[in-house]
């Protein structure tokens, strides 16, 4: 499913499938994403950061 996981914050492509896990150390384990069209990783894909952005801060 195309966008299903965000989009890429380097190319914008919306073709980012999971790729395993990265630990943050002291921050934890995230979850890792790989883009298909320009290979790049990340572990917060756009859509992502654009909900953690409008959710109401406590």
């Amino acid at each position: 499913m195309a966008g299903e996981y965000g989009r890429c914050p380097g190319c914008g492509s919306d073709r980012v499938v999971k790729a395993g896990k990265y630990n943050r150390g002291q921050r934890g384990v995230e979850q890792r994403y790989l883009c298909k069209n320009c290979h790049r990783f990340t572990t917060r894909p756009l859509q992502q950061l654009e909900l953690i952005k409008s959710q109401p801060q406590k």
